[in-house]
């Protein structure tokens, strides 16, 4: 999964990102202003730890809460 302001294909060329049928990749329009970087927010990661479930995430969602 990625977040980008790029378009599909400037995504695919900036990244290197080539396609495979077997592959599983999910691009979204980033949604935070961040000029530069590949990170997302502490919230955006809290989040997908809880939807993804289990124990280790759910460990590591809770550390990311109470920092």
């Amino acid at each position: 999964m990625i977040y980008t302001k790029d378009s599909r294909l400037n995504s695919i060329k900036k990244y290197g990102l080539i396609p495979d049928k077997n592959g599983e990749l999910a691009a979204f329009k980033m949604f935070w202003n961040q000029e530069e970087g590949l990170t997302a927010t502490a919230f955006l990661v809290y989040t997908y730890l809880l939807l993804e479930g289990g124990k280790r995430n759910n460990d590591t969602a809770g550390k990311i809460y109470y920092e």
